[in-house]
């Protein structure tokens, strides 16, 4: 990966986490998510080879996220640690 390609991709995942936080209140601490749509949604085989930033942070996007538990949220009062503030 070119320098100007890793930076042009390094400041898509800043927007990606800014984003994120800044909505993080708008979401469910607990995502009410059926335990088989989970494995559904990630029972793929792992790629053989390399994938883009661009397919990474799509599964990002639309995988992960979505169905994570926000231990950033100001509701949550769970045993781990809550993620700190971006700072």
């Amino acid at each position: 990966m070119r320098s100007d390609e890793f930076r042009s991709l390094g400041h898509r995942v800043i927007d990606e986490l800014a984003d994120y936080l800044g909505s993080i209140e708008g979401h469910r601490v607990f995502p009410d998510v059926d335990p088989a749509r989970l494995e559904a949604l990630f029972d793929e085989p792992v790629p053989d080879g390399p994938s883009s930033g661009d397919d990474v942070l799509g599964e990002i996007r639309e995988k992960l996220l979505p169905h994570s538990v926000h231990t950033g949220h100001g509701g949550y009062l769970g045993l781990i640690t809550a993620s700190p503030v971006p700072i």
